[in-house]
Protein backbone atom coordinates (compact mmCIF):
# COMPACT_ATOMS: atom_id res chain seq x y z
CA UNK A 1 0.00 0.00 0.00
CA UNK A 2 1.58 3.36 -0.71
CA UNK A 3 2.05 5.45 2.19
CA UNK A 4 0.19 9.54 1.88
CA UNK A 5 3.42 11.25 2.46
CA UNK A 6 4.38 9.82 -1.08
CA UNK A 7 1.29 11.31 -2.63
CA UNK A 8 1.41 15.07 -0.61
CA UNK A 9 1.83 16.76 -4.42
CA UNK A 10 -1.60 15.47 -5.26
CA UNK A 11 -3.19 15.92 -1.68
CA UNK A 12 -3.23 20.08 -1.80
CA UNK A 13 -6.09 20.28 0.52
CA UNK A 14 -5.07 18.11 3.49
CA UNK A 15 -3.49 19.19 6.37
CA UNK A 16 -0.40 18.38 7.54
CA UNK A 17 -2.14 16.86 10.27
CA UNK A 18 -4.23 14.65 8.17
CA UNK A 19 -1.19 13.17 6.28
CA UNK A 20 0.42 12.58 9.82
CA UNK A 21 -2.61 10.71 11.03
CA UNK A 22 -3.30 8.79 8.05
CA UNK A 23 0.19 7.98 7.52
CA UNK A 24 0.05 6.36 11.52
CA UNK A 25 -2.92 4.23 10.85
CA UNK A 26 -1.16 2.43 7.63
CA UNK A 27 2.18 2.32 9.85
CA UNK A 28 0.50 0.61 13.10
CA UNK A 29 -1.90 -1.16 10.43
CA UNK A 30 1.06 -2.81 8.92
CA UNK A 31 3.31 -3.82 11.72
CA UNK A 32 0.29 -5.36 13.42
CA UNK A 33 -0.94 -7.33 10.70
CA UNK A 34 2.82 -8.33 9.06
CA UNK A 35 3.45 -12.07 9.14
CA UNK A 36 6.41 -11.62 10.78
CA UNK A 37 8.16 -8.67 12.44
CA UNK A 38 8.51 -5.93 10.26
CA UNK A 39 11.88 -3.25 10.22
CA UNK A 40 12.06 0.03 9.49
CA UNK A 41 13.09 -0.46 6.16
CA UNK A 42 9.92 -2.99 5.59
CA UNK A 43 7.97 -0.65 6.62
CA UNK A 44 9.17 1.85 4.58
CA UNK A 45 9.13 -0.90 1.85
CA UNK A 46 5.56 -2.14 2.10
CA UNK A 47 4.30 1.49 2.84
CA UNK A 48 5.95 3.15 -0.28
CA UNK A 49 7.15 6.04 2.12
CA UNK A 50 10.41 6.94 2.36
CA UNK A 51 13.03 5.52 5.11
CA UNK A 52 12.67 8.49 7.24
CA UNK A 53 9.32 9.05 6.64
CA UNK A 54 8.98 5.19 7.94
CA UNK A 55 11.30 5.72 10.61
CA UNK A 56 9.70 8.61 12.41
CA UNK A 57 6.42 7.80 12.35
CA UNK A 58 7.81 4.48 14.00
CA UNK A 59 9.72 6.50 16.70
CA UNK A 60 5.79 8.50 17.46
CA UNK A 61 4.16 4.54 17.93
CA UNK A 62 7.56 3.29 19.91
CA UNK A 63 6.99 6.60 22.41
CA UNK A 64 3.19 6.06 22.70
CA UNK A 65 3.73 2.47 24.04
CA UNK A 66 2.03 1.68 20.40
CA UNK A 67 5.28 -0.66 19.49
CA UNK A 68 7.62 -2.03 20.40
CA UNK A 69 11.23 -2.68 19.03
CA UNK A 70 12.59 -6.06 19.26
CA UNK A 71 16.35 -7.85 19.38
CA UNK A 72 18.53 -6.68 16.07
CA UNK A 73 18.15 -9.13 13.69
CA UNK A 74 21.31 -9.48 11.64
CA UNK A 75 19.69 -10.93 7.74
CA UNK A 76 22.29 -10.04 5.25
CA UNK A 77 25.09 -7.17 4.77
CA UNK A 78 24.56 -3.76 6.36
CA UNK A 79 22.90 -2.46 9.51
CA UNK A 80 20.70 -5.75 11.05
CA UNK A 81 17.38 -4.68 11.07
CA UNK A 82 14.98 -4.01 14.56
CA UNK A 83 11.86 -6.27 14.61
CA UNK A 84 8.90 -3.98 14.88
CA UNK A 85 6.08 -5.65 16.89
CA UNK A 86 2.78 -4.49 18.90
CA UNK A 87 3.95 -3.44 22.43
CA UNK A 88 2.59 -5.60 25.26
CA UNK A 89 0.76 -4.98 28.25
CA UNK A 90 0.97 -0.88 27.59
CA UNK A 91 -2.24 -0.44 25.99
CA UNK A 92 -5.33 -3.07 26.66
CA UNK A 93 -9.33 -3.09 26.53
CA UNK A 94 -11.82 -5.11 29.04
CA UNK A 95 -13.77 -7.73 27.38
CA UNK A 96 -16.79 -9.02 29.64
CA UNK A 97 -19.45 -11.92 29.33
CA UNK A 98 -22.56 -12.78 31.31
CA UNK A 99 -24.52 -15.81 30.36
CA UNK A 100 -27.35 -17.92 31.96
CA UNK A 101 -24.84 -19.26 35.29
CA UNK A 102 -20.89 -17.27 34.22
CA UNK A 103 -19.19 -14.70 33.97
CA UNK A 104 -15.77 -14.22 32.08
CA UNK A 105 -13.61 -10.88 31.84
CA UNK A 106 -10.82 -10.62 29.91
CA UNK A 107 -7.95 -8.02 29.24
CA UNK A 108 -6.58 -7.92 26.13
CA UNK A 109 -3.29 -5.90 24.85
CA UNK A 110 -2.58 -4.44 21.48
CA UNK A 111 -0.87 -7.68 20.70
CA UNK A 112 -3.64 -9.99 21.18
CA UNK A 113 -2.09 -11.32 24.08
CA UNK A 114 -4.71 -11.96 27.13
CA UNK A 115 -2.79 -10.47 29.77
CA UNK A 116 -5.43 -11.16 32.48
CA UNK A 117 -8.82 -13.52 32.62
CA UNK A 118 -10.90 -13.97 35.31
CA UNK A 119 -14.38 -16.43 35.08
CA UNK A 120 -16.90 -16.94 38.09
CA UNK A 121 -20.39 -18.49 38.91
CA UNK A 122 -23.71 -16.36 39.49
CA UNK A 123 -27.11 -18.19 40.57
CA UNK A 124 -28.91 -18.86 37.27
CA UNK A 125 -31.89 -16.55 36.25
CA UNK A 126 -30.70 -14.23 39.54
CA UNK A 127 -31.18 -10.35 39.45
CA UNK A 128 -29.04 -7.63 37.62
CA UNK A 129 -27.77 -6.55 40.85
CA UNK A 130 -26.94 -10.27 41.81
CA UNK A 131 -24.81 -10.58 38.64
CA UNK A 132 -23.18 -7.00 38.92
CA UNK A 133 -21.79 -8.50 42.35
CA UNK A 134 -19.63 -10.91 40.63
CA UNK A 135 -19.05 -8.93 37.80
CA UNK A 136 -17.32 -6.93 40.16
CA UNK A 137 -15.30 -9.50 41.64
CA UNK A 138 -14.08 -10.49 37.83
CA UNK A 139 -13.25 -7.35 37.03
CA UNK A 140 -11.29 -6.60 39.85
CA UNK A 141 -9.60 -9.57 39.85
CA UNK A 142 -8.32 -8.69 36.52
CA UNK A 143 -7.56 -5.30 36.38
CA UNK A 144 -5.36 -6.11 40.15
CA UNK A 145 -3.18 -8.71 37.58
CA UNK A 146 -2.83 -6.00 34.99
CA UNK A 147 0.89 -4.39 34.76
CA UNK A 148 1.13 -0.69 36.68
CA UNK A 149 0.73 1.63 33.65
CA UNK A 150 -1.47 0.08 31.42
CA UNK A 151 -3.89 2.16 29.76
CA UNK A 152 -7.53 0.51 29.41
CA UNK A 153 -8.95 2.47 26.74
CA UNK A 154 -12.31 0.39 27.06
CA UNK A 155 -14.48 -2.13 28.10
CA UNK A 156 -17.62 -4.18 25.83
CA UNK A 157 -20.06 -6.69 27.45
CA UNK A 158 -21.42 -9.47 25.56
CA UNK A 159 -24.77 -10.75 26.79
CA UNK A 160 -26.85 -14.06 25.63
CA UNK A 161 -30.17 -12.23 24.62
CA UNK A 162 -31.10 -9.47 21.93
CA UNK A 163 -29.36 -6.42 22.46
CA UNK A 164 -30.17 -3.00 21.21
CA UNK A 165 -26.57 -1.72 20.86
CA UNK A 166 -27.59 1.92 19.87
CA UNK A 167 -29.77 2.49 22.90
CA UNK A 168 -27.51 0.37 25.21
CA UNK A 169 -30.00 -1.72 25.84
CA UNK A 170 -30.65 -5.55 26.49
CA UNK A 171 -33.91 -6.05 24.72
CA UNK A 172 -34.45 -9.50 25.82
CA UNK A 173 -32.71 -12.46 27.18
CA UNK A 174 -34.71 -15.15 28.00
CA UNK A 175 -32.18 -17.26 29.68
CA UNK A 176 -31.05 -15.08 31.75
CA UNK A 177 -34.93 -13.64 32.81
CA UNK A 178 -34.09 -10.13 31.74
CA UNK A 179 -35.45 -7.92 30.15
CA UNK A 180 -35.40 -3.84 29.13
CA UNK A 181 -32.38 -3.52 30.69
CA UNK A 182 -30.49 0.11 31.03
CA UNK A 183 -26.98 -1.45 30.20
CA UNK A 184 -25.12 1.88 30.70
CA UNK A 185 -26.53 1.71 34.23
CA UNK A 186 -25.08 -1.37 34.61
CA UNK A 187 -21.48 -0.30 33.00
CA UNK A 188 -21.62 2.53 35.24
CA UNK A 189 -22.28 0.69 38.47
CA UNK A 190 -18.58 -0.28 37.73
CA UNK A 191 -17.00 3.07 37.86
CA UNK A 192 -14.51 2.32 35.12
CA UNK A 193 -14.71 5.53 33.87
CA UNK A 194 -13.79 4.16 30.29
CA UNK A 195 -15.63 3.81 27.18
CA UNK A 196 -18.51 0.86 26.78
CA UNK A 197 -20.24 -0.56 24.11
CA UNK A 198 -22.77 -3.66 24.38
CA UNK A 199 -23.52 -6.47 21.94
CA UNK A 200 -24.69 -10.24 21.58
CA UNK A 201 -22.07 -13.29 22.12
CA UNK A 202 -23.02 -14.62 18.63
CA UNK A 203 -21.93 -10.49 17.76
CA UNK A 204 -18.25 -10.59 19.39
CA UNK A 205 -17.72 -14.07 18.84
CA UNK A 206 -18.02 -13.84 15.19
CA UNK A 207 -15.79 -10.40 15.51
CA UNK A 208 -12.97 -12.27 17.50
CA UNK A 209 -12.96 -14.84 13.94
CA UNK A 210 -12.90 -12.10 11.90
CA UNK A 211 -9.82 -10.52 13.69
CA UNK A 212 -8.24 -13.23 15.94
CA UNK A 213 -5.68 -10.63 16.95
CA UNK A 214 -5.95 -6.94 17.07
CA UNK A 215 -5.19 -5.58 13.51
CA UNK A 216 -4.77 -9.28 12.17
CA UNK A 217 -7.36 -10.82 9.63
CA UNK A 218 -8.51 -14.12 9.80
CA UNK A 219 -9.40 -16.79 7.27
CA UNK A 220 -12.93 -15.98 6.75
CA UNK A 221 -14.62 -13.00 5.64
CA UNK A 222 -17.75 -14.51 4.54
CA UNK A 223 -19.65 -17.02 7.20
CA UNK A 224 -22.32 -17.15 9.47
CA UNK A 225 -21.15 -17.52 13.08
CA UNK A 226 -23.49 -19.87 15.39
CA UNK A 227 -23.04 -19.12 19.47
CA UNK A 228 -24.34 -21.85 21.66
CA UNK A 229 -23.58 -22.05 25.65
CA UNK A 230 -27.21 -22.44 26.80
CA UNK A 231 -29.35 -21.27 23.37
CA UNK A 232 -28.13 -19.96 20.15
CA UNK A 233 -27.98 -17.42 18.82
CA UNK A 234 -26.34 -15.96 15.61
CA UNK A 235 -24.25 -13.26 13.70
CA UNK A 236 -23.65 -12.79 9.71
CA UNK A 237 -20.37 -11.63 8.15
CA UNK A 238 -19.96 -10.51 4.54
CA UNK A 239 -16.97 -8.98 2.75
CA UNK A 240 -15.38 -8.77 6.31
CA UNK A 241 -18.22 -7.00 8.61
CA UNK A 242 -20.17 -8.24 11.13
CA UNK A 243 -23.69 -6.66 10.17
CA UNK A 244 -25.54 -5.31 12.45
CA UNK A 245 -29.45 -4.53 12.91
CA UNK A 246 -32.16 -1.85 13.30
CA UNK A 247 -33.47 -2.58 16.47
CA UNK A 248 -31.76 -5.57 18.03
CA UNK A 249 -33.43 -8.74 16.89
CA UNK A 250 -31.57 -9.96 14.79
CA UNK A 251 -29.06 -12.89 15.32
CA UNK A 252 -32.08 -14.68 16.80
CA UNK A 253 -31.58 -18.07 15.34
CA UNK A 254 -32.49 -19.92 18.77
CA UNK A 255 -36.04 -18.58 18.27
CA UNK A 256 -36.38 -19.47 14.66
CA UNK A 257 -39.09 -21.73 14.59
CA UNK A 258 -38.20 -25.73 13.18
CA UNK A 259 -41.30 -27.90 13.64
CA UNK A 260 -44.56 -25.58 15.58
CA UNK A 261 -45.68 -28.71 17.24
CA UNK A 262 -42.42 -29.00 19.28
CA UNK A 263 -41.61 -28.07 23.09
CA UNK A 264 -42.00 -25.24 24.44
CA UNK A 265 -38.89 -22.99 24.57
CA UNK A 266 -37.53 -20.67 27.16
CA UNK A 267 -39.13 -17.65 25.34
CA UNK A 268 -42.91 -18.99 25.23
CA UNK A 269 -42.47 -20.22 21.82
CA UNK A 270 -43.24 -23.54 20.45
CA UNK A 271 -40.84 -25.54 18.51
CA UNK A 272 -37.86 -23.49 18.64
CA UNK A 273 -34.59 -24.31 16.71
CA UNK A 274 -32.36 -23.59 19.93
CA UNK A 275 -34.86 -26.53 21.58
CA UNK A 276 -33.63 -29.45 19.23
CA UNK A 277 -30.15 -27.47 18.85
CA UNK A 278 -28.94 -25.78 21.32
CA UNK A 279 -26.43 -27.25 24.54
CA UNK A 280 -28.73 -27.62 26.70
CA UNK A 281 -30.95 -29.39 24.54
CA UNK A 282 -28.21 -31.79 22.77
CA UNK A 283 -27.61 -32.76 26.60
CA UNK A 284 -30.78 -33.08 27.43
CA UNK A 285 -31.52 -35.69 24.35
CA UNK A 286 -28.51 -37.71 24.76
CA UNK A 287 -29.86 -37.88 28.55
CA UNK A 288 -26.55 -36.37 30.04
CA UNK A 289 -26.92 -33.88 32.37
CA UNK A 290 -26.97 -30.11 32.00
CA UNK A 291 -23.38 -28.93 33.40
CA UNK A 292 -21.86 -32.09 30.88
CA UNK A 293 -19.24 -30.95 28.80
CA UNK A 294 -20.45 -31.12 24.93
CA UNK A 295 -16.84 -32.71 24.01
CA UNK A 296 -17.66 -35.94 26.43
CA UNK A 297 -21.05 -36.08 24.27
CA UNK A 298 -19.00 -35.77 21.07
CA UNK A 299 -16.76 -38.37 22.40
CA UNK A 300 -19.65 -40.65 23.15
CA UNK A 301 -20.87 -40.49 19.38
CA UNK A 302 -17.47 -40.78 18.01
CA UNK A 303 -17.31 -44.29 20.03
CA UNK A 304 -20.54 -45.03 18.61
CA UNK A 305 -20.03 -44.50 15.38
CA UNK A 306 -17.13 -46.60 15.43
CA UNK A 307 -19.00 -49.22 16.61
CA UNK A 308 -21.55 -49.26 13.76
CA UNK A 309 -20.09 -51.78 12.22
CA UNK A 310 -21.27 -55.73 13.93
CA UNK A 311 -19.68 -59.18 13.92
CA UNK A 312 -22.24 -61.78 13.42
CA UNK A 313 -22.71 -61.79 17.53
CA UNK A 314 -23.85 -58.07 17.47
CA UNK A 315 -20.68 -56.92 18.79
CA UNK A 316 -19.07 -54.01 17.79
CA UNK A 317 -15.15 -53.27 17.25
CA UNK A 318 -14.66 -52.73 20.96
CA UNK A 319 -16.47 -55.85 21.81
CA UNK A 320 -19.88 -53.79 22.59
CA UNK A 321 -23.96 -55.52 21.96
CA UNK A 322 -26.27 -53.21 21.35
CA UNK A 323 -27.35 -53.36 24.86
CA UNK A 324 -24.09 -52.65 26.01
CA UNK A 325 -23.50 -49.22 23.69
CA UNK A 326 -27.10 -47.78 24.75
CA UNK A 327 -26.06 -48.29 28.38
CA UNK A 328 -23.11 -45.91 27.77
CA UNK A 329 -24.95 -43.87 26.14
CA UNK A 330 -23.48 -44.01 22.83
CA UNK A 331 -27.08 -44.49 20.70
CA UNK A 332 -28.77 -41.73 22.19
CA UNK A 333 -25.50 -39.29 21.82
CA UNK A 334 -25.25 -40.12 18.01
CA UNK A 335 -29.53 -39.26 18.00
CA UNK A 336 -29.02 -36.10 19.91
CA UNK A 337 -26.37 -34.95 17.61
CA UNK A 338 -28.37 -36.15 14.11
CA UNK A 339 -31.17 -34.19 15.25
CA UNK A 340 -29.62 -31.00 15.84
CA UNK A 341 -27.50 -31.20 12.72
CA UNK A 342 -30.71 -31.86 11.21
CA UNK A 343 -32.52 -29.23 12.56
CA UNK A 344 -29.14 -26.39 11.80
CA UNK A 345 -28.90 -27.29 8.47
CA UNK A 346 -32.77 -27.35 7.87
CA UNK A 347 -33.25 -23.35 9.45
CA UNK A 348 -30.02 -22.38 8.17
CA UNK A 349 -30.97 -23.65 4.78
CA UNK A 350 -33.32 -20.36 4.70
CA UNK A 351 -30.05 -17.68 5.35
CA UNK A 352 -28.25 -19.69 2.81
CA UNK A 353 -30.90 -19.30 0.23
CA UNK A 354 -31.16 -15.72 1.21
CA UNK A 355 -26.84 -14.26 1.45
CA UNK A 356 -25.07 -17.32 -0.03
CA UNK A 357 -23.10 -18.28 2.80
CA UNK A 358 -20.78 -21.24 2.56
CA UNK A 359 -19.24 -21.19 5.78
CA UNK A 360 -20.24 -21.83 8.99
CA UNK A 361 -17.97 -21.27 12.29
CA UNK A 362 -19.70 -22.54 15.14
CA UNK A 363 -18.29 -20.97 18.83
CA UNK A 364 -18.74 -21.67 22.53
CA UNK A 365 -19.82 -24.80 24.04
CA UNK A 366 -21.60 -25.57 20.50
CA UNK A 367 -17.88 -25.36 18.95
CA UNK A 368 -17.47 -28.47 21.04
CA UNK A 369 -19.50 -30.72 18.42
CA UNK A 370 -18.94 -28.80 15.18
CA UNK A 371 -17.39 -31.88 13.57
CA UNK A 372 -19.56 -33.72 15.38
CA UNK A 373 -22.84 -31.99 13.68
CA UNK A 374 -21.40 -31.51 10.23
CA UNK A 375 -22.77 -34.64 8.77
CA UNK A 376 -26.54 -34.06 9.45
CA UNK A 377 -26.49 -30.37 9.19
CA UNK A 378 -24.38 -30.63 5.60
CA UNK A 379 -26.85 -33.22 4.40
CA UNK A 380 -30.02 -30.63 5.74
CA UNK A 381 -28.27 -27.95 3.96
CA UNK A 382 -27.45 -29.62 0.90
CA UNK A 383 -30.86 -30.64 0.16
CA UNK A 384 -32.35 -27.80 0.96
CA UNK A 385 -29.80 -24.71 -0.59
CA UNK A 386 -30.50 -23.32 -3.93
CA UNK A 387 -27.11 -23.65 -4.99
CA UNK A 388 -23.81 -25.83 -3.81
CA UNK A 389 -23.78 -29.20 -2.72
CA UNK A 390 -22.38 -30.81 0.96
CA UNK A 391 -18.74 -30.41 -0.87
CA UNK A 392 -19.56 -26.39 -0.87
CA UNK A 393 -20.13 -26.18 2.89
CA UNK A 394 -17.37 -25.28 5.50
CA UNK A 395 -18.28 -26.19 9.02
CA UNK A 396 -15.71 -25.57 11.52
CA UNK A 397 -15.56 -24.95 15.19
CA UNK A 398 -14.06 -21.26 16.85
CA UNK A 399 -10.23 -21.82 17.94
CA UNK A 400 -10.79 -19.12 20.70
CA UNK A 401 -12.25 -20.76 23.88
CA UNK A 402 -13.76 -17.62 24.99
CA UNK A 403 -14.35 -16.25 21.84
CA UNK A 404 -17.11 -13.74 22.56
CA UNK A 405 -14.89 -12.45 25.54
CA UNK A 406 -11.81 -11.97 23.31
CA UNK A 407 -14.07 -10.54 20.87
CA UNK A 408 -15.80 -7.90 23.00
CA UNK A 409 -11.87 -6.91 23.75
CA UNK A 410 -10.67 -7.06 20.70
CA UNK A 411 -13.31 -4.60 18.83
CA UNK A 412 -12.79 -1.52 21.96
CA UNK A 413 -9.11 -1.82 20.99
CA UNK A 414 -10.32 -0.83 17.62
CA UNK A 415 -10.28 2.76 17.62
CA UNK A 416 -6.70 2.94 19.01
CA UNK A 417 -5.70 0.93 15.40
CA UNK A 418 -7.98 3.36 13.36
CA UNK A 419 -7.22 6.77 14.85
CA UNK A 420 -3.53 6.27 16.90
CA UNK A 421 -2.80 10.30 15.93
CA UNK A 422 -5.62 10.81 18.50
CA UNK A 423 -4.74 8.13 20.90
CA UNK A 424 -1.43 9.79 20.82
CA UNK A 425 -2.63 13.31 21.47
CA UNK A 426 -4.51 11.87 24.84
CA UNK A 427 -7.86 12.40 23.09
CA UNK A 428 -9.20 8.67 23.70
CA UNK A 429 -10.15 8.93 27.21
CA UNK A 430 -8.27 5.91 28.35
CA UNK A 431 -7.52 5.30 31.73
CA UNK A 432 -3.73 4.56 33.28
CA UNK A 433 -3.72 1.66 36.01
CA UNK A 434 -1.96 2.42 39.02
Amino acid sequence: MEGFSALSGGLSTATQATLRATNLRVVLREILSATEPLSRAGVASRTGMTRSTASRLVDELIAGRLVHEGIPQLSGPGRPGVPLEAARGTVGALGVQINSARVAVRLVDLSGAVVAEWEGEHPPQCEPEESLVVLRQGVGAVLDEAPKGLHLVGAALALPGMVDTDAHRLLHAPHLAWQELDLAVLAGELGLDVPWDVGSEAHYAARSVLEPRPGVVGPHRDFICLYGDVGLGAALVTDGVVRSDAHGFAGAIGHVPYRTDGPTCACGASGCLEMYAGPRALLERAGLPPGTDLADLAERAADGQAGNGQTADGQNADGQNAHERAADGQDSALEALSTAGTALGTVLSGAVNLVDASTIIMAGRLGQVASALRPALVAALSARAVAGDSDDYQVEAAVDSLPAVSGAAISMLRPVIDDPAGYLSGHSGERRLA
